[in-house]
């Protein structure tokens, strides 16, 4: 199976780019800089990983991201919630931390992006670094 991997470079999509690598045909990488406060880390790292695998990395600006919401990962005027602010643990402070780092739709966008150049680039499917832990919270998490 061919496949094009949604590579952010964190723990989930990497290993889930790995495990693709090894199981299928990996066709490439994508990757977006949507505004995130990361981007620079991610994107190195992205091409990193892919250049490790060797396939092709492509990297998809969106700059009008930055002006969905109020996400604190996107947005400067926000803070990012961090240590007893966050706690997975407890579904209603998971949700208000949630709250302040919801891209609207983020995923979503991501994969039909990906589906569009998977598609273009001969590609059975996408591979993702999704996890049902952050489905509860995180809507475009989940199947």
């Amino acid at each position: 199976m061919k496949l094009l991997s949604l590579l952010s470079a964190g723990l989930d999509s990497t290993v889930n780019t790995f495990v693709a690598a090894r199981e299928h045909l990996l066709v490439g990488t994508l990757s977006f800089d949507y505004g995130q406060r990361a981007a620079p880390a991610e994107i190195r790292q992205a091409k990193q990983i892919s250049n490790h695998l060797g396939v092709h990395h492509t990297l998809i600006d969106l700059p009008w991201f930055k002006n969905l919401g109020k996400s604190s990962l996107n947005n400067s005027l926000f803070e990012v919630p961090t240590h007893e602010q966050v706690s997975i643990d407890d579904l209603t402070v998971s949700q208000k931390t949630a709250e302040r780092v919801w891209v609207p739709n983020r995923n979503g966008v991501f994969l039909n992006i990906a589906a569009s150049l998977a598609e273009a680039q001969g590609a059975d499917g996408v591979v993702v670094g999704f996890n049902v832990e952050e489905a509860a919270t995180f809507p475009d998490n989940s199947q």
